[in-house]
C-alpha cells in the first residue's frame, strides 16, 4: 500500500497490544481494504493535506484499531448500506470496485467476535475495529 499512498500523510499511533492468535492473511485483507478505501476517498475530491491516521490501543478487554481519513465523508444515504455485498461508489475505469471489501472485512472481524463501526461526516471518516483479547483463531 505504501506505493499507492505516497501523496497522503499517514500517521500511525501504535499502542502496546497483546498478541492475538489469528490468520495473517485475513487481517492483511481487512487492513488493506480499510486503508485503501480511505486512500480512494481522499483521491475522490481535492484535498490540500490528505491524511490517514491509524491508531491502536488497548481499551479494557478489547483491542481497538481506528483508521481515519480527512476526506469528503460518506454520504448519509449510503451509511446504511456500506457493509452490504456489492455496495460500491466506484463507477468504472481506474475507480472500479466490486463492493465486497467492507462486507468481507466485517465478516472476518465478526468471526473473531469483533465489531466494525463507522462514523462519518465531511472532513472525517473513522472506521473502528474492536477485537476481544480472548479470541481463538477466528472460530466462534
Amino acid at each position: 500500500m505504501s506505493s499507492h499512498c505516497r501523496s497522503v500523510d499517514i500517521r500511525i499511533q501504535a499502542g502496546q497490544l497483546p498478541l492475538l492468535c489469528a490468520s495473517h492473511a485475513e487481517w492483511v485483507q481487512v487492513w488493506v481494504s480499510l486503508i485503501k478505501n480511505a486512500y480512494e476517498a481522499l483521491l475522490s475530491q481535492p484535498n490540500p493535506a490528505p491524511m490517514i491516521r491509524i491508531k491502536t490501543l488497548l481499551s479494557g478487554h478489547f483491542i481497538q484499531v481506528s483508521i481515519e481519513d480527512n476526506g469528503p465523508g460518506i454520504a448519509p444515504n449510503l451509511m446504511k448500506s456500506i457493509f452490504q455485498p456489492d455496495m460500491t461508489t466506484k463507477k468504472g475505469g481506474l475507480s472500479f470496485g466490486l463492493g465486497l471489501g467492507l462486507s468481507i472485512s466485517q465478516r472476518i472481524i465478526s468471526s473473531y467476535q469483533g465489531e466494525l463501526e463507522v462514523a462519518s461526516q465531511p472532513g472525517l471518516t473513522c472506521f473502528r475495529v474492536f477485537l476481544p483479547i480472548e479470541v481463538n483463531n477466528g472460530n466462534n
